[in-house]
C-alpha cells in the first residue's frame, strides 16, 4: 500500500472515487498488501488474495460502461485497528441515470502497525430491493462491478 490513509472513512472515498474514475492505480494503492484481502462482487466469487482482486478491478475497468455511485444508509463500526462500514451503494452508469441498481456492500479496512488504513474485504450483493424490481419487470438488468 503506497498511499497513507489516515481513515477507514478516506479510504472508501478513494475506493469508489477510483470505480466511478476506473482508475487501476488509486485501486491498487487502497488496497492492502496482505495475503487475506478478498473480494465478492455482485453474484461472483469469491477472489482471495491481492493479486486476484486487483486483476478483476483490471478486467472490470476495461469495460465502456461508467459508474456512478451514491452511497446510502451507511453503518460504520470501528474497533482498535478494524473498521467495517455496511452500505447500500445505489449504482447507475453514466448513460442511463435514471436506472439505478441497488446493492448491499460491506467494506472493512484495517490499520496497520503505522497508523495507516487500507482495504481488507469488499463484499457486494444485489439488494432484494433491485430483485424485486427486476421481477416486476421495473429494472433492468445491468452489468455492476
Amino acid at each position: 500500500m503506497k498511499n497513507s490513509f489516515k481513515s477507514a472513512d478516506e479510504v472508501e472515498r478513494a475506493f469508489y472515487n477510483a470505480i466511478e474514475h476506473k482508475d487501476i492505480q488509486q485501486m491498487t494503492e487502497l488496497w492492502l498488501d496482505d495475503k487475506d484481502v478478498a473480494c465478492i462482487h455482485p453474484m461472483g466469487a469469491r477472489l482471495a488474495g491481492r493479486a486476484q482482486v486487483i486483476g478483476s478491478w483490471q478486467q472490470i475497468f476495461q469495460s465502456e460502461s461508467s459508474l456512478v455511485f451514491q452511497l446510502q444508509d451507511i453503518s460504520r463500526t470501528r474497533q482498535e485497528e478494524l473498521a467495517v462500514h455496511v452500505l447500500h451503494e445505489v449504482i447507475t452508469t453514466a448513460d442511463k441515470p435514471n436506472k439505478p441498481t441497488t446493492v448491499i456492500a460491506t467494506n472493512v479496512y484495517r490499520q496497520d502497525g503505522q497508523g495507516h488504513w487500507g482495504m481488507l474485504l469488499h463484499h457486494a450483493s444485489i439488494s432484494p430491493r433491485t430483485v424485486m424490481e427486476r421481477q416486476h419487470g421495473t429494472g433492468h438488468p445491468v452489468k455492476l462491478h
